[in-house]
Formats: C-alpha cells, sequence, structure tokens
C-alpha cells in the first residue's frame, strides 16, 4: 500500500478523522495531546476508553476512563503520550471486513467477519458473521469506500462494531492481510493472501465467494504451556 494509507493507519487520531471524511461513521471521540486537553473533555464522551495514538495493539495502551475527572489521571499513566479518547458504546457483535484493491482501482470484498476477543486478542472468528443481510452490506460498503478514499492497493482489514440499535460504525484499519481473514484459506474461492499477490502483480482480482461456513480459533502459544 501507499506510504499514505499506511501513515493513516498507525494514528488513531489521523485515521478517525480520515474514516470520518471517507463518509463512514465512527464513535464520538476527541484527540488527547497535552495534559492541559484532559481539562476540556466533554462530558457526553464519558465513560470511555483512552487509548495511545499510535504503537497500541491487542488492548495495549488502553484504559477505562469513567468520568472526567479521572482522566488526566489515565492520561499520565500512559505516558502523557499523545492519545485518544473514545466514548464507549453498546455493541452488539465486532465484525470486520476484508477489501482487496487493485492498481486499477477494481476491489473486492469477503463476507464479513464476525470476531470474538479475549483479553484483547482475537480468540474466535466466524464466517459469515452472524448479523443481518442489511448490516453485512453496509459494512463492505464503508470498507470499500474507505480504500477507494485512501487509494488503496493490496488487501485491507477494516475493524467494525455493530451496536446494540444495528448501526455499523468503523472502529480501526489494518493495512495488510489480517488475522481474522485465515479462514479464507479454506472456506473461500480465492484467500486473502492470493489477492494480495493479485494486486501486487496486477492481476484481476479473485473472486471472494465463500465456498462454506468457518470457524477459526486463535491458539497462542502460550496455550500449550
Amino acid at each position: 500500500p501507499l506510504s499514505d494509507a499506511v501513515a493513516i493507519s498507525q494514528d488513531r487520531n489521523k485515521e478517525k478523522a480520515f474514516i470520518a471524511s471517507a463518509g463512514v461513521p465512527v464513535a464520538p471521540h476527541m484527540p488527547v495531546l497535552s495534559e492541559a486537553a484532559c481539562k476540556n473533555a466533554q462530558e457526553e464522551l464519558f465513560p470511555a476508553i483512552l487509548k495511545t495514538a499510535r504503537l497500541g495493539y491487542d488492548g495495549k495502551g488502553q484504559i477505562g476512563v469513567d468520568r472526567p475527572e479521572d482522566l488526566l489521571a489515565a492520561f499520565i499513566s500512559l505516558g502523557k503520550v499523545e492519545c485518544i479518547l473514545e466514548k464507549k458504546l453498546q455493541l452488539a457483535t465486532e465484525c470486520s471486513v476484508i477489501v482487496c484493491r487493485g492498481l486499477d482501482g477494481e476491489s473486492a470484498t469477503f463476507p464479513v467477519f464476525e470476531n470474538h476477543h479475549l483479553h484483547g486478542i482475537l480468540a474466535e472468528t466466524v464466517l459469515p458473521a452472524r448479523i443481518p443481510f442489511e448490516t453485512a452490506a453496509q459494512a463492505r460498503s464503508f470498507a470499500t469506500l474507505i480504500a477507494n478514499a485512501m487509494k488503496y492497493v493490496g488487501v485491507l482489514c477494516v475493524e467494525f462494531f455493530v451496536l446494540d440499535d444495528g448501526s455499523v460504525i468503523a472502529n480501526e484499519t489494518a493495512p495488510r492481510p489480517h488475522n481474522s481473514g485465515h479462514a479464507t484459506i479454506e472456506a473461500c474461492v480465492t484467500s486473502q493472501y492470493e489477492q494480495q499477490v493479485r494486486t501486487m502483480a496486477g492481476l484481476p482480482l479473485g473472486s471472494t465467494k465463500l465456498l462454506t461456513p468457518a470457524v477459526m480459533l486463535n491458539i497462542l502459544g502460550d496455550a500449550w504451556i
């Protein structure tokens, strides 16, 4: 992918602003760049999660903040680095969409992946996601909008929250084949890895048709200790 696309994904503040500019909804949020900013947080953002803008992954670099008066202490505990404050929302489920986009602008999305996490780390993925057809179509459309806005080339994962009211909002992007998409190797006509090769080689995209429903378990090495 272009370096500009990677730069967007590396900074949560830039990422939220970019996704919103592409016309895709995101959670209510505000940048927290200094101790002074902690004093200006709006009451309606709480309860919230404070996340480092950079280098956070698998639940690392974030802390829950229930009240405005707790924000400064949380910011200090994260090292006073640039952060983003995101409102906690009532989630029905988490899901992801892997979108593939070629040099010619052609794009394709895989069926939506339903993701379940344990201690911030992906534990289980169900393909296709057990969500209404209209919700899945909305998520796939949003992922394509983001990839087109980035002028992305390659395989991009967009993670989404499905809220209790059925609406879909984008959480974050990952500019690469994604761990939620490993099941495409067996479950789809073309895997996410073959799609990555096709985009790099300038070949037409393969079919993302689902051959069979699948469940993937993410078993880490320490499970065997």
